[in-house]
């Protein structure tokens, strides 16, 4: 339990480590130290609070207030697009309590931006820009879920519009045995078991290079994932030949 500190390549991120009604919790809460802090203490009295005295609070917070909160705890992960989506619910939703966002107002955000027209033209906005926007936009309710803001994200019931799939091309069994053979050969010493791990796990590049050594649950044989591509953590199974591979991997000091 405490304050932990995270380097990745976007960056310094404080992480709290808690536990709450017996399961361990992990968050990850921004760039300040300071922040982090204040915001383990607080969950601590809130914890203490519901053992004692079985008070349960929950604050109220505009959206927009939450959305400078999400834009500090996400500033590690920002895009090109991060501060423009980040105006564009501000505006939409403008007077909102976060509470009181449900699916149909994602809903008509989403028929609100389709109808509004490109700054390149009159035309509406293509389907699949839209669902990026929503993508984005999901995100800041699961944090707010987890902070205890609420209780649903309205996103996940949300409309999306349809896209095409194009095509989906996967490795055959030998096409993989033969990218690990070469991977093995390879002068870089942790070729063959990143590509590994992508080929067991589904993990993508970017989650395989921020694993720390605390993330690898070798009991429960699991991987822990702090930063997925949409903001929210998850586990991914650990594997017979992973658990092998990363067992053998010396720790660099």
């Amino acid at each position: 339990m405490g304050v932990y500190k995270y380097t990745g390549k976007r960056g310094v991120t404080y992480t709290v480590d808690y536990y709450r009604g017996g399961e361990r919790i992990r968050e990850a809460v921004g760039p300040n130290k300071k922040e982090a802090q204040e915001y383990l203490g607080k969950k601590l009295r809130e914890i203490r609070d519901e053992e004692l005295f079985g008070i349960k609070k929950r604050e109220e917070i505009l959206f927009g207030d939450f959305c400078d909160i999400y834009k500090n705890w996400a500033s590690h992960r920002r895009s090109s697009t991060f501060g423009y989506n980040l105006d564009i619910f501000k505006r939409h939703f403008v007077g909102k309590y976060l509470h009181e966002i449900t699916a149909k107002e994602v809903d008509d955000f989403i028929l609100t931006r389709r109808d509004t027209p490109t700054k390149r033209g009159n035309k509406k906005r293509k389907g699949y820009s839209v669902n990026r926007e929503v993508n984005d936009l999901s995100p800041i309710f699961t944090l707010a879920i987890r902070r205890e803001l609420i209780d649903k994200n309205p996103c996940t019931r949300s409309r999306r519009f349809p896209e095409s799939k194009g095509r989906v091309r996967y490795l055959t069994a030998e096409e993989a045995s033969n990218l690990l053979d070469l991977a093995r050969r390879s002068a870089s010493k942790d070729a063959h078991l990143i590509i590994l791990l992508a080929l067991e796990t589904g993990m993508r590049r970017g989650e395989i290079f921020n694993l720390r050594w605390d993330d690898l649950d070798y009991t429960r044989e699991q991987i822990w994932i702090r930063e997925s591509k949409n903001g929210d953590a998850r586990h991914a199974p650990m594997r017979p030949r992973s658990k092998e591979a990363l067992l053998r991997r010396v720790r660099r000091i």
